[in-house]
């Protein structure tokens, strides 16, 4: 049984304890029985909150391993990037240098161009100029 489930079991004994106390007539415990329902509800909340946390922590846990897979099948040569093994969805290059270095993503060049950062670049020299469209 999850944690969830375990609070709804706690959830629904304290529910029963407490229409056991209505017959009982007894305030203070009617009270008592009242704070713990009140409790295990905040607790139950608490419980979602953490596993979206952890669903979101693996999800990036998962980014960054595919990031370092990626990394590891980019080669620098001429000036540029390109991959030295396909990825699906991606050319196999040439890349950007500036959106790589910078930001992490492999921007195809288009004729030698970044159409993201506007940077120019040579077949064989790298970098030529950097200007704004």
């Amino acid at each position: 049984m999850d944690v969830l489930g375990m609070v709804d079991k706690t959830f629904a004994g304290i529910k029963k304890l407490r229409e056991i106390s209505q017959k009982l007539h007894d305030a203070e415990l009617q009270n008592t029985i009242a704070d713990l329902l009140v409790d295990v509800a905040d607790l139950k909340v608490a419980v979602a909150n953490q596993r979206e946390d952890n669903a979101q922590l693996r999800t990036d846990l998962e980014k960054l391993r595919n990031q370092d897979d990626l990394r590891k099948k980019v080669k620098y040569e001429n000036g540029m990037y390109s991959l030295t093994q396909p990825v699906p969805g991606l050319s196999m290059g040439p890349f950007c240098p500036r959106c790589w270095e910078d930001r992490g993503k492999l921007m195809t060049l288009q004729r030698y161009c970044c159409y993201v950062c506007e940077a120019s670049y040579g077949p064989d020299t790298g970098p030529f100029q950097t200007e704004t469209l």
